[in-house]
């Protein structure tokens, strides 16, 4: 089943029309869906990690973490620019002639790059070390000269994380050195360079560990994910050949197919029952309105913030734009093509950890896939993977029990958010750096 139609704009596509009804099964689902994660991420949406991925430093000894790490490396390599939309996913199929590579991205731009890495590989003597390390080189060195969008945008964040920061007597050699790493942001070649061999992490290190708060990320720890950021190229580069040098026969005969992600759509038109009191009102039983009652009333004190305002606003034409996921749409796309996963290994690679809504539709999906490292962000422009395929009866069925199920999640994580009264956490970087497992 082809799932790469494009969702035409909200004021064309059949949820943008403003005739569609809530006794529509699917427009409802998709006020039941939007409206608690709307409000979750209005309140809270840093969730926290649900799946803690090893560092690049970490080795692995297993096939399968092994794969799934050349997966997301090789994902990492197609992603070029900065921002979520550009996120792209790969998945190995086994075939009668070798690994199909499948990747799922915006833009088509990013499947040549990825077929000349695995040529680059399948033409890499394993027996010659100097002909693995000029294979990295050219594998690195390509893929940085695709990626400057995203190496300039790490470099201005180093400068203005560089500027909060206060110079005293023990810090200026540090401060210093990393300046001069992000002042070359026109030269990405040498940017990545100078990250790979920065000396001093270890002093970046005691500057993060003597912060006194340890609860949120501080600017040196912003500094050193933005460095392990700019070192990935040429890392993750040394996780594609060591795989490739290990497992050759996984490249033998493989091929390169382009999964075009769709187009963006929008939340569901707002109506008389699009507000703060109803929407809670609908996430509990008959015998718990009051509870609901309670719970909207107790909005108010939590900040200075007019939610129902921002809420309703939320829905309006001009309102946010949803982008469908590229992991999870890729997976929908073995799921209802019978395709079979190299050494029936469920994982779907991806250039950034998955998002909350990711997980959530992820571990509810029927078709028992790998759950992914996952950052926890609930993004509220979460695009639902096969929207542009519901008029299709067995493809809406699947698509509102996959869905049911996390709804039920996101209201129990939401109502619990209300009662025990969280502190707002600070969102961190949804990387590949180790960001998470420091001691911030």
């Amino acid at each position: 089943m082809d799932l790469s139609t494009p969702v035409l704009e909200h004021s064309d596509n059949e949820f943008g029309k403003t005739n569609m009804h809530r006794s529509d099964p699917v427009e409802r689902l998709r006020h039941r869906f939007y409206e608690p994660l709307l409000f979750l991420w209005m309140l809270n949406p840093a969730r926290g990690p649900t799946f803690v991925q090893p560092t690049i430093n970490q080795p692995s000894h297993d096939f399968f973490s092994q794969w799934r790490e050349f997966l997301d490396c090789l994902s990492w390599m197609c992603d070029f620019n900065h921002g979520g939309k550009t996120v792209s996913a790969v998945a190995g199929e086994r075939t009668v002639d070798g690994t199909r590579f499948w990747l799922a991205s915006k833009h088509e731009s990013a499947l040549p790059h990825l077929r000349d890495i695995l040529e680059k590989l399948q033409l890499m003597r394993m027996s010659n070390p100097n002909e693995m390390v000029a294979t990295a080189r050219a594998i690195s060195e390509s893929s940085i000269a695709l990626s400057g969008d995203k190496i300039k945008n790490y470099c201005r964040e180093l400068s203005r994380r560089l500027g909060t920061i206060e110079e005293r007597d023990d810090n200026t050699d540090l401060l210093s050195a990393i300046s001069a790493i992000s002042i070359m942001r026109d030269q990405p070649l040498e940017v990545c360079r100078g990250a790979l061999s920065f000396p001093e992490f270890r002093t970046l290190d005691r500057q993060i560990e003597a912060m006194t708060d340890v609860r949120t990320p501080t600017e040196w720890s912003y500094l050193r994910h933005y460095l392990l950021r700019l070192q990935s190229w040429h890392k993750k580069t040394a996780v594609i050949v060591h795989f490739a040098a290990r497992y050759p026969s996984v490249l033998g005969g493989c091929s390169c197919e382009w999964l075009q992600t769709p187009g963006d759509a929008r939340l569901p038109e707002k109506d008389e029952k699009t507000n703060l009191l109803s929407a809670l009102k609908r996430m509990l039983p008959n015998d718990q309105q009051q509870r609901a009652t309670e719970l909207y009333d107790s909005v108010g004190s939590l900040r200075d913030f007019n939610f129902d305002a921002a809420f309703a606003k939320s829905f309006d034409a001009k309102g946010p734009s949803l982008v469908v996921h590229a992991e999870v749409f890729l997976m929908e796309h073995f799921y209802w093509n019978n395709l079979r996963f190299l050494e029936n290994d469920r994982y779907i690679g991806c250039s950034k950890r998955s998002c909350y809504c990711c997980s959530l539709y992820i571990r509810y999906h029927p078709g028992n896939y790998v759950l992914r490292p996952s950052h926890g962000t609930a993004w509220v422009t979460w695009g639902l993977p096969l929207q542009a395929k519901l008029e299709d009866e067995v493809v809406k069925k699947h698509n509102l029990e996959v869905l049911n199920k996390v709804v039920q999640h996101l209201r129990r994580d939401l109502l619990n958010e209300l009662e025990v009264r969280f502190p707002r956490r600070q969102r961190p970087p949804d990387s590949t750096s180790a960001f998470a497992s420091l001691s911030l």
